[in-house]
């Protein structure tokens, strides 16, 4: 069981941390495309976006560690979703799948494995 939590955990950091990364790094990129008359407008656009994507990593990662009946029922959710968008963009976006979708699958189905073993054993008691 504590396996099980211990390596959604480790997952679900490394992913989130890549993103988190990805994010900063495209946000910080933006500077150097000013001078290609990016409008305002875009890059509010782009800063929201960022926003967004660090809050649902850090979110999931609080999730992680604080409730991971909850975290196990979102990431499977987002999981699913990010699963759903990226193989209907285009046939060959398998590794699309593989890096937006599969992570937050495997790590959610493993707490909510965790989940339910822990109901199990505690009912047994």
């Amino acid at each position: 069981m504590k396996w099980m939590r211990f390596s959604a955990r480790l997952i679900i950091i490394l992913w989130a941390a890549f993103w988190i990364f990805f994010v900063l790094a495209s946000v910080v990129g933006v500077g150097e495309q000013d001078k290609a008359g990016i409008r305002v407008r875009e890059r509010l656009k782009g800063f929201l976006a960022a926003g967004g994507i660090i809050f649902v990593c850090a979110g999931s990662v609080y999730l992680a560690w604080r409730r991971f009946l909850a975290a196990g029922l979102t990431l499977t959710s987002i999981g699913i979703v990010a699963t759903v968008v990226s193989l209907s963009r285009s046939p060959g976006s398998f590794p699309v799948f593989l890096i937006m979708g599969l992570p937050p699958l495997v790590s959610g189905t493993l707490f909510l494995l965790s989940a339910i073993e822990k109901k199990r054993s505690s009912r047994d008691i």
